[in-house]
């Protein structure tokens, strides 16, 4: 085909200029989504055996706090690391399962997806936490403060190391390795307990309390690791 023939096709098909498009656009409705609706709506995202294995532990720990009716922090707080374990698994699940790249591609950014399901879980572990610590408090020696620093200690350090391994391990591996690590958290708890008995007196308490306010600050350090690894994704 001859230049002068593709010029005349040009001009014969050439669409015509927009006319009023921003008033157009500005008619068309737009959904708007609120960051609470937002949050709320990745809670039916969330694995049912991730609510089932939390709630389930709650409830094994409630049971055995009820039944023995003595001081059982140590016990419970050793079931502890295994409700951690799950929130780190749910996180990681895109990873796990090789869907990262699908859930970049999506509506919502993966960080931002990341982000509301962490917090949906946490929300939950911190409600089990609240209505536990009154329980073991009742029956045990140590302030409420100090009780609720007993379980939590367990808790966050699983947090840690399972975060920890998630940016370093990828695939289902990642999982199996959390879940190891959750267990022999459980079981140094208990050994931890027995061997070193003389640092569960009152007496130090207070580094119970600057231990958890320790392992807060990793754990926020990892929880942004993983945000910038997720975007650093994003990027490549």
């Amino acid at each position: 085909m001859r230049k002068k023939e593709r010029q005349a096709l040009r001009r014969a098909f050439a669409a015509p200029p927009a006319q009023r498009k921003a008033a157009f656009l500005q008619q068309l409705p737009a959904p708007t989504l609120t960051s609470r609706q937002f949050v709320l709506g990745q809670t039916a995202y969330i694995r049912k055996g991730t609510w089932l294995a939390s709630v389930g532990l709650f409830a094994v720990a409630w049971c055995v706090a009820v039944w023995l009716k003595q001081d059982v922090v140590w016990l419970i707080s050793a079931l502890f690391p295994f409700v951690a374990v799950t929130a780190v698994i749910e996180g990681a699940r895109a990873d796990m399962h090789g869907m990262t790249e699908l859930e970049m591609a999506a509506r919502f950014s993966h960080k931002s997806v990341l982000l509301a399901r962490m917090t949906i879980v946490g929300a939950l572990h911190v409600v089990l936490l609240c209505l536990l610590s009154p329980l073991c408090w009742l029956h045990g020696s140590a302030t409420m403060l100090h009780t609720g620093a007993y379980l939590l200690a367990p808790y966050l350090l699983t947090t840690v190391l399972g975060l920890h391994t998630t940016r370093k391990l990828h695939g289902k591996e990642a999982g199996y390795v959390c879940l190891v690590e959750a267990a022999l958290v459980s079981v140094g708890n208990l050994l931890f307990r027995v061997v070193f008995s003389t640092l569960f007196l009152p007496l130090y308490a207070d580094r119970w309390l600057l231990l958890c306010v320790l392992l807060a600050g990793l754990t926020a350090y990892e929880y942004r690791k993983q945000i910038d690894q997720t975007e650093e994704l994003v990027w490549n």
